[in-house]
């Protein structure tokens, strides 16, 4: 019996719409795996029926007007209704509502990797979208990260199938998609378990690189951070601190002459490492710290630096003579999930701290600044890109913020 050799001819009969029309109806009613279609489509191409690209953007549409569908479903609910379902999901699978909160900060300062990462994963791929439109992120760079997500997985199959089905001859169909499938997963699995086994040995050696320069051994980041995750099962990013790369990176800049330098949302200390190792004094460092664990955690690891524990957004609250003028600003904050106001307090404030030519560093996950314009323009600020890094999972980008020069008097 071969089920597939006769599925093949029926799709290539209903024409090239039904590519199209297939992927779409799976992503709404998923009878049959993406991954059997994809295969199968693949194995049809292979057998002449269809131009391998024509397959490739027809099924990637049909997947995109799919998710479009479901992200219009989502944004479709009030956004109070949303806002509850999602907590109601999010208790129901053990999440806490500081969980939640957290959750959803993180999503939103990264709906767009998210976005992006989730077609890539099976199921999740499925009710990723309708999540996106519940939390109404924005639309444009959503529908590009989809529509990415969504051609690199029609590709890994339908090349799959389009490979074993033109090397394979006469030979079963339906064995040759179950062998072809069993090879995808097989290879996926692979990936996934050498990323996560790079990610281990990263974070030894962090944690081996940081006891050698101490001269002694820190508590270890791995359980903060991983009851952060368990409340938050999305905050892939912060399943362990920020690599190296990305603290040597954000910075690069500072130097002793820097002292004393401010530091937000610094959670267990990756970038505070760094500023020391730049020669800033653990007693130049004002560390700002909402989270109540890592503030505690901190205050074991730099007891000479000053930390407050608080919502970055207070800062200007603080009185001036508390924090003296600082030559820079070092920022772990997810600038891109808060409302505009905290992000104007935040900078209003920060730069009142600062001396007149000092920088503000700020990385991200997106690909663009953190910053909207207008609000740069507002304070009267300027960013520039000094760069990324793509060891770190996932790559980031840093940005320095600055005050615009004076326009010269006409």
């Amino acid at each position: 019996m071969d089920p597939v050799g006769v599925l093949i001819p029926w799709i290539a009969t209903c024409g090239v719409i039904a590519l199209a029309g297939a992927t779409f109806l799976e992503r709404l009613i998923p009878i049959l795996p993406s991954y059997v279609l994809l295969v199968v489509i693949g194995m049809a191409t292979a057998d002449g029926h269809f131009y391998l690209p024509t397959a490739l953007a027809l099924t990637t549409v049909g997947s995109v007007l799919g998710c479009l569908v479901v992200y219009a479903a989502g944004a479709a609910m009030g956004e109070n209704h949303s806002r509850n379902l999602l907590e109601r999901l999010a208790r129901l699978v053990g999440v806490s509502s500081a969980g939640f909160v957290r959750w959803l900060e993180r999503f939103r300062a990264n709906e767009n990797s998210i976005a992006l990462g989730a077609q890539m994963v099976p199921t999740i791929r499925l009710i990723s979208p309708g999540i996106s439109g519940l939390l109404r992120t924005n639309f444009w760079p959503f529908l590009c990260a989809t529509a990415l997500g969504a051609t690199l997985w029609n590709a890994i199959f339908i090349g799959a199938g389009y490979a074993a089905a033109s090397g394979a001859g006469d030979a079963n169909a339906s064995l040759l998609a179950i062998k072809t499938l069993v090879a995808v997963v097989a290879v996926e699995g692979g990936i996934v378990l050498w990323w996560r086994a790079t990610a281990r040995r990263r974070a030894s050696r962090q944690e081996l690189n940081e006891e050698n320069d101490t001269g002694r051994r820190r508590p270890g980041d791995t359980l903060p951070f991983f009851r952060a995750w368990l409340g938050d099962p999305l905050r892939i990013a912060a399943l362990s601190p920020s690599s190296n790369s990305l603290a040597d990176l954000i910075t690069s800049e500072i130097t002793i002459a820097s002292s004393p330098v401010i530091e937000l949302g610094v959670g267990t200390g990756a970038f505070t490492r760094a500023l020391i190792k730049r020669g800033v004094p653990e007693d130049g460092l004002i560390l700002i710290e909402s989270n109540a664990e890592f503030s505690k955690l901190l205050g074991q690891r730099f007891p000479s630096a000053q930390i407050l524990s608080m919502d970055a957004a207070q800062l200007g609250r603080i009185e001036m003579d508390v924090l003296c003028p600082a030559g820079a600003a070092v920022s772990g904050l997810p600038l891109l999930s808060m409302p505009p106001k905290e992000v104007i307090a935040i900078l209003e404030a920060t730069f009142d701290r600062l001396h007149p030519h000092g920088a503000f560093y700020q990385f991200t996950y997106s690909l663009r600044c953190p910053i909207a314009r207008p609000i740069l323009d507002r304070l009267g600020l300027k960013a520039v890109r000094i760069g990324g890094t793509l060891v770190n999972l996932p790559p980031a980008s840093v940005y320095r913020i600055t005050r615009r020069p004076p326009r010269a008097k006409r």
